[in-house]
């Protein structure tokens, strides 16, 4: 799935929810995954999604792994979750990794704690 081919079929009217971009902005700068949860969004999931629905499902499997966020990254193939505590991250990859094709890679990662590193 091409970054184009998701532009020529994007619908803004058809996008679904959109992101509300201050409460995006003061959930990063508050470090609140709740807030950054209840108001963020993907516009473009609403052409890749529809697309390939394997990228739904995964989507939904990390939401019912306990990720209090799940979103495509970008046009796609991408899905990411956000963990509040390590240790369901580490066992939503377990679990997912366990389900998933082989060739589906499961990473888990962590922030620190003071933000994002800039090089």
């Amino acid at each position: 799935m091409s970054t184009p081919w998701v532009f020529s079929r994007f619908r803004l009217d058809a996008s679904g929810r959109r992101p509300d971009q201050p409460a995006v902005l003061t959930a990063i700068a508050e470090r609140d995954l709740s807030l950054l949860a209840a108001s963020t969004a993907n516009v473009l999931e609403s052409v890749s999604l529809a697309a390939r629905p394997e990228l739904a499902e995964i989507k939904n499997m990390l939401l019912g792994a306990g990720a209090d966020l799940a979103l495509m990254s970008g046009s796609g193939p991408s899905i990411f979750g956000l963990f509040a505590q390590q240790a369901d991250c580490l066992s939503a990859r377990d679990w997912l990794t366990s389900r998933l094709p082989a060739d589906t890679i499961v990473i888990a990662t962590q922030t620190t704690k003071s933000g994002p590193l800039l090089a």
